[in-house]
């Protein structure tokens, strides 16, 4: 167990579980079905952990989820064909924002 401090002073009791690792053979089908590149040192994090669950409380499963593969393209795929639409617009000096 790890004790961090909020901000407010309140002490809270956390943990973080890592996955099991992805295999060379799931991060490649994960970026051909993407059509994305993965950066080197995520490809390294996936071999090791293919996602975990960072700072949360058991008891009521808050914290920063890193995503499993296979559930980040759940959600890529959703995203992809979700009724919303995603616009590009350039905003001061060409910088590119997108709205969901």
């Amino acid at each position: 167990m790890i004790y961090i401090q909020h901000t407010e002073g309140l002490i809270y009791e956390v943990t973080c579980d890592f996955n099991a690792p992805a295999s060379e053979k799931a991060i490649k089908l994960f970026e051909d079905q993407t059509g994305w590149t993965l950066p080197q040192d995520y490809r390294e994090f996936l071999l090791l952990h293919n996602g975990a669950n960072l700072l949360y409380t058991p008891s009521y499963g808050d914290g920063i989820e890193l995503f499993q593969l296979k559930k980040l393209l759940k959600n890529i795929n959703q995203m992809r064909n979700s009724v919303f639409l995603i616009m590009n617009f350039t905003v001061l000096e060409d910088v590119e924002m997108v709205i969901f």
